[in-house]
């Protein structure tokens, strides 16, 4: 009815999908300070919803806060980096192994098998235009590249594998240093490397196709890293230019 006030709860979740939108759409960036303030102002609700919703996000492991400096988006360190894609290894290749003993559904080969297709056809784009992906075509990347390694976990049939290999894959991609456009040999990779998962299970060789997840998930995780690095040197060296000079 017109006139009534939103329950606090309601409210909150309200701030909470406002801030996690925000998070995941890259509008905020790693290390950001969040103001209550600007927060309740742009949703339009006091900043006691806004400040519990924050504090769920902290628990969630996505805000980070500390005393005298506020709440900011976590930053991953290069440890929490090599973590997750152990983590992704493990649970992967398991997944994989056991899709490769019992076998896939007609329905899931034939979905994994389009996702493939449509990587190969970027990489066909790309060679048209040259250079890299743009910000557009990388996205369209991410979300075939997702849903690949999600098509093969759920046909392992263990939500929980799924759940904790996504989340492992969103904390990476939100909160480490933006993801560059691939090149045409790095889309022909991957593309490589996905046929050759599919074409082991669909060959029952769970050996093989154990060994190319893991060989697959390693590779990214260097490639990860080697980029993790090279943008902390240079931040770095920003940082050192911006220092005063001590005289």
């Amino acid at each position: 009815m017109p006139g009534l006030t939103a329950k606090p709860e309601n409210l909150r979740a309200k701030a909470y999908q406002h801030i996690r939108t925000k998070l995941f759409s890259g509008e905020v960036a790693p290390g950001e300070i969040l103001s209550e303030e600007n927060l309740s102002s742009e949703i339009g609700i006091s900043r006691t919803p806004v400040r519990e919703a924050m504090g769920q996000l902290v628990a969630e492991g996505f805000l980070d806060r500390e005393a005298g400096r506020g709440t900011s988006v976590r930053r991953l360190s290069r440890a929490d980096v090599v973590e997750l894609f152990e983590l992704r290894e493990a649970l992967e290749a398991y997944a994989v192994g056991k899709v490769a003993t019992y076998g896939l559904r007609e329905a899931e080969a034939a979905r994994l098998d389009h996702l493939c297709a449509r990587i190969q056809e970027l990489a066909g784009e790309l060679e048209r235009r040259g250079g890299t992906l743009d910000k557009e075509r990388m996205e369209r990347f991410l979300a075939l590249d997702l849903q690949f390694h999600a098509w093969l976990l759920r046909a392992a049939g263990n939500r929980r594998i799924l759940k904790v290999v996504y989340d492992a894959r969103l904390f990476i991609r939100i909160f480490t240093m933006p993801h560059e456009g691939h090149t045409v040999e790095e889309l022909h990779r991957i593309y490589d490397d996905h046929r050759g998962i599919l074409a082991a299970c669909l060959a029952a060789d769970a050996a093989r196709a154990v060994q190319l997840c893991q060989a697959h998930i390693q590779r990214s995780a260097r490639e990860r890293l080697e980029k993790f690095d090279r943008w902390e040197r240079v931040s770095q060296i920003r940082l050192d230019e911006m220092e005063e000079p001590t005289l």
